[in-house]
């Protein structure tokens, strides 16, 4: 009975630690999704002033 009341603990505990990193995993992938936004106007940027810098 013991061994079971802890088994139930110890998942507990992993269904706690699986949903602190299923939030930190969304919060990463929407930085990731931010950081290619800014990434790819700065690149859009450099082009157009390649261009004027060109003319």
């Amino acid at each position: 009975m013991i061994e079971l009341k802890q088994h139930l603990l110890e998942k507990r505990e992993l269904l706690k630690q699986i949903e602190l990193l299923q939030s930190e995993n969304h919060q990463l992938k929407k930085q990731y999704v931010e950081t290619a936004r800014k990434l790819k106007r700065f690149k859009s940027k450099c082009k157009e002033l390649e261009h004027k810098l060109g003319n």
